[in-house]
């Protein structure tokens, strides 16, 4: 630790002292000669100060407010900077040490309000005695560097203007800036409000910065408009709050570039014009990445009320990132399309270990859409209480995605309490998108039809696909059609699933697991494979309704499946034939399908451990027990990892089967007990890893006693599950995450 500190110390001092060589001193109420060379004689005009730099100079500036111009009152003229120099604000004018600036308190502030008349909300009125821009680099400027300073009051041309007079009004941009510690607030531009960097093949930096209360005109980037070929911009622990956008992009409009953005806020920042999309963040090229962002209150008026993302097919991946509170019409938080028309692959972002919580979309994807060549990925993600439609649209209270060359894959996910006005609480597809599902819970999200998912392709022969594995969908509701699933002309295959405690009663209440509709060519088939559908209610078919035009158009296909619905019939034909086809394996509760397959049973009791409390474990004598089919579709694990041999059970809970055997600490994980208590189960799990992550606890005979999942965003996590009757004896708890399993035994006495 030591050495690192003193590494660290001496990269520091070098560092500083490269650029300490001569200090040029400017303040604005020194009283000496004014030729820069201490407090006393400090320069008063930081554009004279500037002018007499020379390579590696440093500038120092003290408190105060200092006007571009040279006194000139024009609003033609800007702080010109030049090369390989370093400006430093934030000094009360008495330091002799670097380390003793306070940048927070002694605010040295570049002002282009020649006429100190600004209005301090409205960037458009009282303006015309600004400064186009405050701050000026040419493609000659190389290695500047701004530290500690306030920049406002720039005010480019509107429309009327040509060029550079619409740009940057808080700093125009051409050559390669490093900028730290700057507050940017009240500028104002046709494009890029406060900062415009454009420059071929050259980088900027932004570290620690404040972006406030920027406006941008219709040209968009209400802070910064990014137009910067084969440059990289860095962007880390910087806030965009309040800035405005009546074009694209509230708070940045990145054009032809590729910056990254790391541990920054972006907060109520608005694109509110028509048309405006990308609340905070509008990107017409992908490749940016941003790790540990939080978005919130955030609003564009047509997509994307966080962030929008289109153009050419390079990725782009959203790390550790939330967002909150965030709206628009298409995508509350996020929107993503058009990708490239000339490349085979699609515009791809992949989102991990993020949360989207109450964001809103007018029309729909509460949360994100994606669709017209937009492929995404979500890991580990937490998806609760947003919502789409407000008065009309109303498809994806989570996720929408449309068209035929979009897809999206899930894994390791929660949706909670998402809605939407017509279909789809959690998530609706259209129009031949392909979707893929693992390892995710769906539960308490609600819509007119499809209460977790609806799928529906409404274009002729583009039959879209969805599939998915080791899954819940468990207390949605709807009411109209599919209180878990709606399903229109979809190819879908469920394996190792569990269907369970949804409804559909409301309204027309059709399928109160799933209700299912082929009423066009071409045939689809609906394949399910080790599921559990249990204990849905409805109006009619509290399991699987259908509707069907003719024979030859859909097939449900049911291996190793359990369909329980104890207060109604687990199968209604609504119109059209019966078109369940058994593989083997199958059991029903009653008679309302006719399976006779291999190992088929009906009208028998599974002998679930305790449905009425949603635990669907065999008991010890069911007749599921090593009744299954085994064929290559069959998975060799069920759903809580345990495994499944030569003679599977029927739906998807293996009875008595051991865990695969893995290494209790992988990962480094730890799992601690709380006290001794005997009605909660408290632990504290600490690891590396991130994501969804589900507990279970059992007894000495394999016994499942409580089950449950959290969101695991942090190294050391404490859970609490009270409510729970612990006899005396020992226990065994086990965390599951992907395939990382760590464990504990525990003792009740």
């Amino acid at each position: 630790m030591k050495s690192s500190l003193l590494t660290a110390l001496c990269i520091f001092i070098l560092s500083h002292t490269a650029w300490s060589q001569t200090i040029i001193y400017v303040n604005a109420a020194a009283t000496g000669t004014n030729n820069g060379t201490s407090w006393q004689n400090a320069y008063k005009d930081l554009q004279v100060a500037i002018d007499a730099a020379k390579k590696n100079n440093v500038l120092w500036v003290a408190k105060g407010t200092y006007k571009p111009g040279k006194g000139s009152g024009s609003i033609t003229q800007s702080f010109v900077t030049k090369s390989d120099i370093a400006i430093f604000g934030g000094f009360k004018g008495t330091e002799t040490q670097f380390a003793q600036r306070d940048f927070k308190t002694n605010l040295a502030i570049l002002s282009g309000d020649h006429a100190d008349n600004d209005d301090p909300v409205d960037n458009t009125i009282r303006r015309s005695d600004n400064a186009l821009h405050v701050l000026y680099a040419d493609t000659s400027v190389l290695n500047f560097i701004l530290d500690g300073l306030v920049i406002s009051g720039g005010n480019t041309a509107g429309a009327g203007g040509v060029n550079d007079e619409r740009r940057g009004g808080g700093f125009l941009c051409y050559g390669e800036v490093k900028i730290k510690n700057c507050i940017f607030r009240n500028n104002y531009a046709y494009f890029g409000g406060a900062f415009y960097p454009r420059a071929q093949k050259l980088n900027f930096t932004l570290d620690n910065c404040t972006f406030t209360n920027n406006t941008a005109d219709a040209g968009g980037g209400g802070a910064v408009y990014v137009v910067s070929p084969d440059g990289i911009g860095t962007i880390t622990n910087c806030t965009f709050e309040l800035n405005k956008s009546s074009g694209s992009g509230g708070a940045l409009n990145i054009q032809i570039s590729k910056p990254n953005f790391r541990n920054c806020k972006f907060l109520f920042n608005t694109a509110s014009g028509t048309g405006a999309r990308g609340g905070a963040v509008f990107s017409s090229i992908p490749g940016s990445n941003y790790s540990n962002c939080e978005f919130a209150g955030n609003m564009a008026t047509t997509s994307g009320g966080a962030i929008n993302i289109n153009g050419e097919g390079y990725p782009s991946i959203v790390d550790s990132c939330m967002f909150t509170d965030n709206e628009s019409g298409f995508g509350g938080a996020v929107a993503m399309f058009n990708g490239s028309k000339n490349t085979a692959q699609a515009l791809k972002v992949t989102f991990n270990f993020c949360q989207f919580e109450n964001n809103t979309a007018s029309l729909s994807g509460g949360a994100t859409l994606s669709g017209f060549k937009a492929n995404t990925i979500f890991n580990d993600c937490s998806f609760k209480v947003n919502m789409a439609g407000l008065s009309s649209g109303g498809f994806g209270g989570a996720i929408f995605s449309q068209n035929d060359s979009t897809s999206v894959s899930i894994f390791r996910s929660q949706f909670e309490l998402n809605s939407a006005l017509k279909n789809g609480g959690a998530l609706s597809a259209i129009n031949g998108a392909k979707i893929n599902i693992e390892k995710c819970n769906f539960e308490g999200n609600d819509a007119v039809n499809g209460g977790a998912i609806s799928f529906i392709e409404d274009t002729i022969d583009l039959v879209g696909s969805l599939r998915i594995l080791n899954s819940k969908i468990e207390f949605n509701q709807a009411k109209d059609y599919g209180g878990g699933l709606y399903l229109y002309n979809t190819k879908t295959d469920v394996n190792n699933c569990i269907i369970g405690n949804n409804s559909c009663e409301e309204g027309k209440g059709f399928g109160g697991g799933l209700s299912i509709v082929q009423a066009k060519s071409p045939s689809v088939a609906v394949k399910f494979i080790n599921t559990t559908i249990a204990t849905n209610k409805a109006k009619s078919g509290f399991g699987i309704s259908t509707f069907t035009n003719a024979a030859n158009l859909l097939k449900i296909e049911l291996l190793n499946t359990i369909l329980y619905q104890p207060d109604g019939p687990n199968y209604q034909v609504e119109s059209g034939p019966q078109v369940i086809l058994s593989l083997g394996g199958n059991l029903s509760s009653d008679k309302s399908l006719t399976i006779t397959g291999t190992n088929d049973i009906i009208n028998t009791d599974p002998l679930f451990v305790n449905a009425g409390l949603e635990d669907y474990h065999l008991k010890s004598g069911s007749p599921c027990i090593n009744k299954g089919i085994k064929t290559a579709e069959v998975l060799s694990l069920d759903i809580e990892n345990r495994i499944r041999d030569n003679s599977p059970d029927k739906g998807c809970h293996e009875f008595g089967a051991p865990v695969p055997n893995r290494d209790l600490e992988i990962n480094n994980s730890l799992v601690i007990m709380a006290s001794n208590q005997c009605n909660t189960l408290q632990f504290t799990i600490e690891s590396d890893w991130k994501g969804v992550a589900q507990y279970t606890v059992f007894d000495v005979t394999g016994k499942i006693i409580i089950t449950g999942h959290f969101n695991k965003w942090s190294t050391k996590e404490n859970i609490i599950h009270e409510g729970i009757v612990f006899m005396p004896g020992v226990y065994f708890l086990n965390v599951v995450h992907d395939t990382t399993i760590v464990g504990k035994s525990f003792f009740r006495d």
